[in-house]
C-alpha cells in the first residue's frame, strides 16, 4: 500500500501528467506565474456540465501536460515541480489515503 506520508514518485512514468486534465486554483495560477510564465501560455478555460467554467492546465498537442517533459534516457519530470498545482501536490492520493498503486484509473483500465 502507498500512503501520503511516505510516498515519493520514483517511477517517472509521466502517465499522471497525460491522462488527466489538471483543474487549476486562482492561487495555482498566481504561482505558476510568479515563475515567469503567461497565462495564456498554461491556462485554458473548460467548461463542464452546468455551464460552469474551471481553469485547467494546457495540452500540448500529443495530449501531454503543457509542462511535462520527457529526457533522452525515457525519464518524464515536470518543468515546474516545485511550484506544480495543489491537484498535482496531492496525487495520487485525491479520494483515499492508502492506494495499491499510483498508476492513474482509466476507462480502459477499469
Amino acid at each position: 500500500m502507498l500512503n501520503p506520508d511516505t510516498f515519493v514518485c520514483d517511477r517517472k512514468c509521466g502517465l499522471c501528467c497525460i491522462k488527466y486534465i489538471v483543474k487549476l486554483t486562482k492561487k495555482d495560477i498566481i504561482n505558476i506565474k510568479k515563475l515567469g510564465y503567461d497565462e495564456d501560455y498554461f491556462v485554458e478555460e473548460d467548461k463542464f456540465l452546468g455551464g460552469k467554467t474551471r481553469f485547467v492546465l494546457k495540452k500540448k498537442d500529443n495530449g501531454w501536460c503543457i509542462f511535462l517533459s520527457k529526457d533522452k534516457k525515457g525519464i518524464y519530470s515536470c518543468e515546474i515541480y516545485n511550484s506544480r498545482p495543489s491537484v498535482c501536490r496531492r496525487y495520487p492520493f485525491l479520494k483515499k489515503k492508502n492506494i495499491k498503486s499510483c498508476k492513474p484509473v482509466t476507462f480502459s483500465n477499469h
